[in-house]
Formats: structure tokens, C-alpha cells, sequence
């Protein structure tokens, strides 16, 4: 999956069914090619139901969530865009402060283990659903993993799916299958994690952009990417959203923001940024700033110690308003409406 957000899953605000609104006349024929979505997840136990409704643009990386979750600590009901990968908007409830990103992670994560699964269950992918296919599945070697820029997940083997696919109209597919795998709470009624699915998969490669027109009135924005907090006498540094001050009253107003705020700059073939940068010495994670000619545009992407995650952000950094260069080694990136000092 990329790690640009929409990259990894279009729609109109007006549809009533994202299938119907964006028809494809044929399957895909793989099963991370679906990206307009229809299912209700269900488990560990009946009381945790996800209901999750959307369709996202592979071209323009936007992206619409429809969401209903119920569990024993969790009730939630709401929608959620994502324009362009780099802006959140959120209606009809509020994001714990801090965890704003988890909001969109959970969903997501749903459906890349619905698809991780079926990829393992049934390789064929949705092209050959041309009737009703039982899957029966035990796994013993392969885990399934699904992740997105904030956060992760994965079930070990032995895992199974069992279940059925098959065809709908207008190049759908219809699903009901459970994946069983072995819980980690000793509690767990049988000592097995359950998680049913049903509902739908589609794909369209021509899903719209959100409607520039759209009103932005009610919602509630958040900038996506990397970011630090202090916690202690330590500084935090992770991928999140950040609640933006700025109003925007339509989606066209948001991305001409947007286009000001990313303008990239200049190119400076005199000055080489290129390397590691991090606030401090004896910190694990930083910034791995890299461009493959002195003309070219620098890759900057957050590192860890689970790796580097790369969000799609380049930039000439001379120039751009989202940096200010201190010295040949020491540097400053936006956070909100803050700054965070880096050294190479």
C-alpha cells in the first residue's frame, strides 16, 4: 500500500451507493484493486461491529469514509474525506485529541485485512468470481499484514478464512467470510479471534475527485504527516494528524491552500541536503532527506526503528515555506503552527 492515503483506496458526496455511482465492467483482477468498498465487520464478539462505506481514487488520492462502529468502549458514527493524502476533514464526531489518526486507521485497516486475506484465500483475485465460490481456507505459513503510514496490523498463522464470494451487478463483488485465527487474550471464547465480514468489493478506475464545490462548513480539518509533541522530558515523534486553525468554506478553496502551502520552492544545485536529520543525537528517528540529481526535487521521508515510512513528500526545501535553512546542517520543518529544529 502506498503511503500516500489515497493512494491506497473518488467518490461523490451525493452517492447513494459508491458501486452504482462509479460502475466498472469487469472485475479487477486483484483483489488491492478494489477500491470502492461496502462491509460491515464484525467480531471478536456481536457487540464490535464496524460498518464501513467508501470509494477512493487511485489518480487524485482522495478519499471517502462512511463509518458506524459499536463496541464496549466505542460509538461512533460519522464520515471522513481525505483530499489529496494531505488533509483530513471529519463530520458527525469528534477524533480523540492525539489519536485523530486512529479514526481513519481502524477502517482502513479492516479492509486491507479483508484483502490481505482474500489474496492468500482465493489468489485468483475477483476476475475469476463468475459464480458462487466457497472458501475454505487454513493457512500455516503466511501472515497477513495490512498497514497504513500511522499504524499496523498482523495475524499469524495458522489463520482461515471460510466463507463465500460471488458475483453482483455492475461488476461487484459480494462477500460473507470469516477469518479465524488463534487470540492473544487468554479470555477469548475458544481461544480463537474471530472477525466476520460482509458486504462488498468493486473497483473503478475512473472514480471523480471530490466535488470542488463541496461545502466544508461543519467539518472538521486536520493536517496529515509527520509530527512531534513533547511527553516529559522527551520529544515524540510520529505520523498523525494535526487540527488545522484555518477555515476553508469548499474543497476548491482547501486545495489552493494546499497548492500554497506545498509549493516546493527552488532548486539549489550549490546547496546539498542529502542525509539524516534529527532533533537530537541519541534519538532513533529522524528525517532521511535524499534527491537523485543536484536539480532534482528531495525525497523527505520519516525513518524509524520499524523503518521508513515514505508519504509522497518532495520538495527543493530552498524556498519552500514549510522549511527554513538555518545552516549547511541544521534546518527547521512546520509543525502546525510551530517548528521543530533539525540537524544533520
Amino acid at each position: 500500500m502506498s503511503m500516500r492515503w489515497l493512494v491506497m483506496l473518488a467518490f461523490s458526496c451525493a452517492a447513494a451507493n459508491a458501486a452504482d455511482v462509479m460502475p466498472r465492467s469487469k472485475l479487477p483482477s486483484t483483489w488491492n484493486e478494489c477500491n470502492v468498498f461496502d462491509f460491515t465487520a464484525v467480531g471478536p464478539t456481536s457487540s464490535n461491529r464496524s460498518t464501513i462505506r467508501g470509494a477512493a481514487s487511485f489518480s487524485s488520492g482522495d478519499l471517502w469514509i462512511d463509518i458506524r462502529q459499536t463496541s464496549a468502549t466505542v460509538k461512533r458514527s460519522g464520515t471522513m474525506i481525505v483530499v489529496a493524502g494531505r488533509e483530513l476533514a471529519v463530520r458527525g464526531f469528534r477524533p480523540e485529541p492525539g489519536s485523530e489518526i486512529d479514526a481513519l486507521d481502524g477502517p482502513v485497516l479492516f479492509l486491507r485485512m479483508l484483502t490481505a486475506a482474500l489474496t492468500t484465500a482465493a489468489p485468483e483475485g475477483p476476475a475469476k468470481v463468475d459464480r458462487r465460490r466457497v472458501i475454505q481456507h487454513t493457512e500455516t505459513k503466511t501472515p497477513i499484514r495490512a498497514g497504513t503510514p500511522s499504524a499496523g496490523a498482523e495475524v499469524p498463522p495458522p489463520w482461515s478464512l471460510v466463507g463465500h464470494v460471488e458475483p453482483g451487478p455492475a461488476g461487484v463483488v459480494k462477500l460473507d467470510v470469516e477469518l479465524v485465527a488463534k487470540a492473544d487474550d487468554p479470555a477469548a471464547p475458544s481461544g480463537k479471534f474471530k472477525l466476520h465480514f460482509t458486504g462488498t468489493l468493486s473497483a473503478s478506475d475512473s472514480a471523480p475527485r471530490l466535488s470542488e464545490s463541496m461545502s466544508l462548513k461543519g467539518w472538521t480539518l486536520y493536517s496529515l504527516g509527520p509530527r512531534s509533541f513533547r511527553q516529559g522530558s522527551s520529544t515524540i515523534l510520529d505520523y498523525g494528524g494535526t487540527q488545522k486553525k484555518e477555515r476553508y468554506l469548499t474543497i476548491a478553496e482547501l486545495r489552493k491552500a494546499m497548492q500554497v502551502e506545498n509549493d516546493p520552492g527552488k532548486p539549489d544545485p550549490k546547496l546539498d541536503l542529502s542525509g539524516f536529520w534529527k532533533e537530537s543525537c541519541d534519538q532513533n528517528f529522524g528525517l532521511r532527506i535524499q534527491r537523485s540529481t543536484p536539480e532534482g526535487k528531495y525525497t523527505i521521508t520519516f525513518c524509524g526503528p520499524g523503518g521508513c515510512v515514505d508519504d509522497g513528500r518532495q520538495s527543493y526545501i530552498t524556498g519552500d515555506k514549510q522549511f527554513q535553512i538555518l545552516s549547511i546542517d541544521e534546518l527547521k520543518e512546520r509543525r502546525g503552527d510551530d517548528w521543530e529544529t533539525y540537524r544533520r
